[in-house]
């Protein structure tokens, strides 16, 4: 037996909905999912008035963002960090993904105009090695580290940002505000005399 909810007025109008067919738009955490799994419950030994019922629930998912978009994003990302940075120096990336994590991480290299970047050739192809060297480089600096996703972390001339794969996270407009976020944080850590 499951334990006893006290559902708020929303949620009880949900639950005693007689409708055959029920859309709900709500946020993380509202109870969707457990209402649904008792409604169903409730609803199998009743007698219904159409023949061999059939019960579905369906959830939106997030349609994960393809190696293409993910790649164009990148070009994106490090097009605008260049054209916006000095003449002396240019920003190169590269990016590591793993489905069954759900996560990506972009790794970007700032180096002299013209140069070929120095870490991205022995960087990992693997996300979970990718994030295992993270945690030690920043472990090394700062002591601690918890994989957050929509971390960007800032180590010497390397940028780390973990990001969700959901398409949202990889846009064109994703990619701008990344940069735009880059380079904001640059010049505030710039102006308080940081490296």
């Amino acid at each position: 037996m499951w334990p006893r909810l006290r559902y708020h007025k929303i949620q009880q109008d949900l639950y005693r909905c007689s409708k055959r067919f029920v859309y709900v738009a709500a946020g993380r955490q509202s109870g969707k999912t457990e209402i649904a799994l008792r409604h169903l419950i409730d609803c199998l030994p009743i007698k219904k008035d159409w023949p061999n019922p059939k019960y579905f629930y369906a959830g939106p998912t997030l349609k994960q963002s393809t190696e293409s978009r993910r790649a164009a994003f990148l070009q994106l990302l490090c097009s605008t960090l260049n054209q916006w940075a000095s003449d002396d120096y240019q920003v190169n990336g590269s990016i590591v993904a793993d489905p069954s994590l759900g996560v990506g991480m972009v790794i970007l290299e700032k180096t002299r105009r013209n140069e070929n970047p120095t870490q991205m050739t022995g960087y990992p192809k693997n996300i979970l090695e990718a994030i295992d060297d993270l945690q030690h480089t920043v472990i090394k600096a700062h002591g601690t580290f918890d994989l957050v996703r929509g971390v960007t972390v800032f180590h010497k001339n390397l940028i780390y940002i973990t990001k969700p794969l959901g398409q949202r996270f990889w846009t064109i407009t994703a990619a701008l505000n990344d940069a735009d976020q880059i380079a904001a944080t640059i010049l505030t850590s710039s102006a308080r005399g940081e490296e």
